[in-house]
């Protein structure tokens, strides 16, 4: 169902109680069919105009939380999601994994980049074999 504010739950389910069809009150309120039935279904079943809470599991860190992550790597005291990581397991006393921070990152338009590892071989040139 799309969003509907509180306001236009209640008109949709006030003119459903003066009997107009879902269709009128559709194209009146610029709502589909579907959203009007859904709209007076709901409220029969006991709910009110507000929007239920959202599913799912809330989230660990908060949009100032966010800004503070950025704020540590941008600012040259920390420079991966590892160190802000035990930055946060032992200044703010926050248990959070390094995949998060990392996703922090990545929804703040933040790229990753891995160094290049140096070989721990080393490439000498071979030794000429030529009989002279």
């Amino acid at each position: 169902m799309p969003y509907l504010s509180p306001e236009k739950r209640a008109r949709i389910c006030a003119l459903l109680d003066m009997g107009f069809s879902t269709r009128s009150i559709a194209t009146r309120e610029r709502v589909s069919n579907v959203t009007v039935w859904k709209t007076g279904k709901r409220r029969h079943e006991g709910h009110d105009y507000k929007d239920s809470p959202y599913s799912g599991r809330p989230r660990l860190f908060t949009e100032r939380a966010e800004w503070r992550t950025l704020q540590l790597l941008n600012s040259g005291k920390l420079e991966t999601a590892v160190d802000i990581q035990k930055h946060f397991r032992t200044e703010e006393n926050l248990d959070i994994s390094a995949n998060t921070i990392r996703q922090i990152f990545q929804r703040n338009g933040l790229v990753a980049r891995i160094k290049k590892k140096a070989s721990p071989y080393e490439m000498t040139p071979p030794e000429s074999s030529c009989i002279c």
